[in-house]
């Protein structure tokens, strides 16, 4: 009976001690504990983990404002840091603007100057300032700046005119996008049905300004506008196969890696054979086709034994 009565006794004073360790509880239950905590260790070590914890909360409450003290000042600093070269940055639109009235200057020149402040702003000002996905608005802000220039020295200079900027400002946007599209799509908030499929997003967005370059040169020279679509279109195709191979078939890395040998093998050799991939002037797609076959085949011949080897254990 002894040991059950100090059982509930310890389970008593562990029900107080939080009452007790912030001082809330009556003085007769106080005088009770305080008796106990004498002769039981437990229930004394039970107390001390009691401050240890409210302690490490104390320190993570001041750790945390501390940090958010630090952020708050950091960004106000970088917004100063920002302003300040965005009005460096207005000295030199103001001086050509100045000079456009007496006639030193021409709103061409202007036009062209603007556009590349704008870029040199994208590129310093937009990430200081920016709270909130810099990268993405970074990238946006300084290729809408770049475009601006090739349109300006496109009509004003170069009279290349709308269809020439068009080669050129798709070109550029292509070529931007898939370096950059995967970050900034990554950093887009998408409905749930989508934030699984980023991969798929991304090669839908660069095909999309891939064909639209492609329209753009067909227009220009419409003589070459079947070879354009084909060889695209080949190329395309073959991207394609290796996104969903790397990233939908639910294979081991070796079959997959034989999968995509297989298909590289058969577009190069395909491609050498059109004469569409010239390798040393040489005609070389039935070695090039021979020669993937066998790896791919080595590749799946090795991932199907892993997988039976697995499956096994």
């Amino acid at each position: 009976m002894k040991s059950i009565d100090n059982e509930t006794v310890c389970s008593l004073v562990q029900d107080l001690l939080p009452l007790y360790h912030d001082g809330v509880c009556n003085d007769e239950s106080r005088a009770f504990i305080e008796e106990h905590l004498e002769s039981c260790g437990g229930c004394s070590d039970m107390l001390k983990s009691l401050d240890s914890d409210i302690a490490e909360e104390r320190f993570t409450a001041d750790a945390r404002e501390v940090l958010k003290r630090h952020a708050k000042k950091e960004k106000n600093a970088a917004v100063i840091t920002g302003s300040i070269i965005a009005g460096i940055l207005m000295i030199p639109v103001v001086i050509a603007l100045i000079l456009t009235l007496p006639g030193y200057s021409d709103l061409k020149t202007d036009a062209v100057l603007i556009a590349s402040m704008l870029l040199v702003a994208g590129m310093t000002v937009v990430p200081l300032v920016s709270k909130t996905k810099r990268f993405s608005k970074t990238v946006i802000f300084s290729t809408l700046a770049l475009l601006m220039i090739i349109f300006f020295t496109e009509m004003f200079f170069d009279d290349g005119g709308w269809l020439r900027f068009g080669e050129i400002a798709f070109s550029v946007i292509f070529g931007l996008s898939v370096i950059f599209s995967p970050f900034i799509i990554m950093q887009t908030d998408l409905p749930k049905t989508l934030k699984n499929h980023k991969g798929l997003l991304t090669m839908s967005w660069d095909t999309i300004w891939f064909y639209l370059m492609i329209f753009i040169f067909a227009i220009a020279y419409p003589n070459s506008t079947r070879e354009l679509l084909s060889v695209s279109t080949f190329f395309v195709a073959l991207a394609w196969l290796i996104f969903f191979t790397a990233r939908y078939i639910k294979v081991n890395g070796f079959i997959r890696a034989g999968i995509i040998t297989a298909l590289l093998g058969i577009w190069i050799s395909i491609g050498n054979g059109m004469g569409w991939i010239t390798i040393a002037e040489l005609d070389l797609h039935m070695k090039i086709f021979a020669v993937s076959l066998i790896i791919a085949v080595v590749l799946c011949a090795v991932g199907i034994i892993l997988t039976l080897v697995k499956k096994n254990r």
